[in-house]
Parts: structure tokens; sequence; C-alpha cells
């Protein structure tokens, strides 16, 4: 287990990994994981957070009133929760994605210091797989200052965008598999499913949005099926689905990467306040089936990771694979061009900040192409071990996947 802490004035900046190498292979379910599990002392013991559906609007916040355990459940559509003095100072978490929240306060309120039973709560959870051999990254913030000014305002100037954006080039995504057998991350590029039970899904991680901002989805993938019919289905803001909020669509079974629209707005009961997605990548399945998928979001088609060229909707770039990863120093970047595009390929640090430039504004031929990284910064230093994220850019978009230097 490793942690990252970075300060900037009244916020601390936390990155976790746990790197898991245990000898028992076993696939064990998805649990909850706490992310992280923060504890106050007895003077911060009121607890606040949003839940309502006008999310980063300034609407009235929710006061949790609970003395556990057990704790409460809720959903924080503003990826914070906090707890606060009486005078509305005290500690905010934010951890963007996270919606389901757990917590609450145990003891007597008001009183108590850090060697005190009298604590509050707070845990923003994920549903996860743990493999045996999985690199486990997450990251959050802590915000010190009054509730409003301090707390709310950095998660409202953080806000994300509508809707979920899952590109599964390392990771899950925070997606639950059912009835399949996945591979464990990290992923080459994608996320392999083999089909080999019937009704396959992936559960998307929940979230809140309204239907008229996310009018459509779509799914990246290269099918090697016997079938070319998959569905996605939708569930309001009581998070169940049901047979009759879906809508299918068919794909090409030619074991490319092709990027497909559903329109969900043309489904008459997708309206209102939207929680989750669930993609049920075939109807059907036949032995040695098989779909690599490659990113499933709401966003604008330039914000599709391999962006649709203009013929038949396969991607016009592909962010392959990272050979080794983990690495240590070196390792080997690829990536495929459907036609000859220019691109720029950067490297970059958790925090978003360019650390390298590999390849910039280079008309590159149709086909495969690979370049080497030494681990070393713009400066020829050599960095520290941590992740690090390559950011493709081209004409149609801007795609990343991240790697691990692990000196």
């Amino acid at each position: 287990m490793e942690t990252w802490i970075t300060l900037e004035a009244n916020r601390v900046h936390v990155r976790n990994r746990l790197v898991n190498s245990r000898s028992d292979t076993t696939r064990y379910g998805g649990r909850h994981q706490e992310l992280p599990a923060v504890y106050t002392i007895g003077t911060l013991h009121r607890l606040f957070t949003y839940t309502g559906t006008a999310p980063y609007t300034g609407d009235d916040l929710t006061q949790i009133t609970n003395n556990g355990p057990p704790w409460e459940y809720w959903t924080s559509t503003e990826n914070w929760s906090a707890l606060v003095d009486d005078t509305d100072w005290g500690l905010g978490v934010h951890h963007p994605g996270a919606y389901l929240t757990v917590g609450g306060f145990h003891g007597v309120p008001g009183v108590g210091g850090p060697y005190h039973n009298n604590t509050g709560y707070i845990s923003p959870l994920h549903i996860d797989l743990l493999d045996h051999d999985i690199v486990y990254d997450y990251q959050y913030t802590l915000i010190l200052g009054d509730l409003h000014g301090d707390i709310r305002s950095y998660a409202t100037t953080h806000a994300p965008a509508p809707g979920p954006c899952l590109s599964f080039g390392q990771d899950r995504q925070h997606c639950m598999p059912n009835h399949l057998t996945d591979h464990a991350p990290p992923f080459a590029g994608f996320w392999r499913l083999v089909l080999d039970h019937n009704d396959p899904q992936i559960m998307c991680p929940p979230a809140l949005w309204d239907a008229i901002d996310v009018p459509e989805v779509f799914i990246r993938g290269a099918y090697s099926t016997q079938g070319t019919q998959a569905e996605i289905f939708f569930a309001g803001q009581d998070g169940v689905f049901s047979g009759d909020k879906r809508l299918q669509f068919t794909v090409i079974p030619d074991g490319a990467v092709h990027t497909y629209a559903v329109d969900l707005s043309s489904h008459p009961l997708y309206t209102g306040f939207i929680s989750r997605l669930r993609l049920d990548p075939l109807q059907g399945q036949a032995p040695g089936d098989q779909v690599d998928l490659y990113a499933l979001t709401t966003q604008s088609w330039a914000d599709v990771p391999d962006g649709p060229d203009s013929q038949d909707a396969a991607p016009a770039v592909v962010l392959g694979t990272v050979s080794p990863n983990p690495f240590n120093p070196h390792t080997t970047i690829q990536y495929r061009l459907s036609s000859p595009a220019r691109v720029d390929l950067n490297i970059l640090d958790p925090a978003g900040r360019l650390v390298r430039t590999l390849v910039t504004g280079v008309e590159k031929t149709r086909g495969v192409h690979e370049i080497a990284w030494d681990g070393r910064d713009s400066s020829g230093g050599q960095l520290t071990s941590g992740a690090y994220y390559i950011q493709l850019r081209h004409q149609g978009g801007t795609e990343t996947m991240k790697m691990i230097l692990a000196r």
C-alpha cells in the first residue's frame, strides 16, 4: 500500500495505490470499498452533503442525522460530504465519481478530541473487484474550511460533465461484470469479455443526470461473435433496471474496432433523472464469443476515445498497448492509425501536468506506430515511481491511458 499526499492551501490531495500480489487466485465477488474512510474529532459532529437533483446550483443541502453504527447510506450527487462544527467550519471529503456514501456520528456530539470515542465518519464508496494481482489506484481531496465558501465551492468548481465517461484502457472503471468471464487489469488498451454464460452484463457505477442533458451513449468495441444484437439498459432515479427501459443496437462481428451510437432520447421512457446504465454486450451467446470493450461514454463524439472516421464509424486512432506495464524504466507505447493523421503524444503526471512530449504535430501514416520512453522528463531527469498518463491528441479528439513506473 502506498500513499502520496500533496498540500495545496487548505486542501489535501491524496492518492492511494494497492499493489495486490496474493497467492490465492480465487475470484471473489465485488464489495464496497471505502475510498477513503474518514473519522473526525467529536467537535466536528454536523454532517452535511447534497442529495438533490439540481447539483452545483446552490440548492439546499441535506443534513445527515445518524448516531451509528449502523451507519446511514446516501447518494452524494455533488460527490462530497462534510463534518463541521457549530460554526460550519470543518472537513470535507470530495471524491469525483463516487456517489454512494456511508457515514454518520457516533457518541456525544460536540465534545471530544483525538483520544475520545466520539467521532464522525464519512466514506465515499465504489463496488469493485480486487483481483489477486490487481494494481488499484484512487484519488480524493480533503478540504478544511467553511462548509459553503470552501468545501462546497471546491466541489462546484470541479463539477464533472453529466453522464458516465468510461475508458477501459487500464481498469474496469468501477463497472461490475455479471454472467461472463473477464480478464484482470491492467488491460492492454481494452477490457476483454468472454461471453461464456447466458445474459452477460456490464453494470456501470451509479451516477445521476437529467435525460435532457445526455441524449446519446457511445459504445466502442471489437466484436468477435456469432450474434449481432446488443442492448443498453437505463435506470431511473430509483436505480431499478426493467425490460421496458432498454434499447437494442446492431454490432458488426468482424473483430475490428467500431464505435456505436445509441440514441437514448428516442426511447419514450428515457425522461427525468437517470442514475445508471447497463450494457448487455450480446443477446444470447455461442462458444467462442468475445468482445474487446474500449469505451462507454455519454460525452460528445469528439470525446469518445478512438473517435470515428467519416466512412464506417471505425476509430481513426487507437491507443493500444504499453509494454511492459508496469515498467522500469523503459517501455514502448503503441498506437494505430486507420488513415494518415497528425498526432501529438504527451506524458502527463497524475495532476494532468505535462511531463514530456514524445511526438508533436507529426503527420503519421496509416498503420501501427511505436515509440519508446525511458521514464525521464523533458529535461532528462529521472521520474519517481507512480502512475503517469499517455495523452494522444489527434483531429478526432484526445485519448489517455494510464501506466505505472515502478523503480
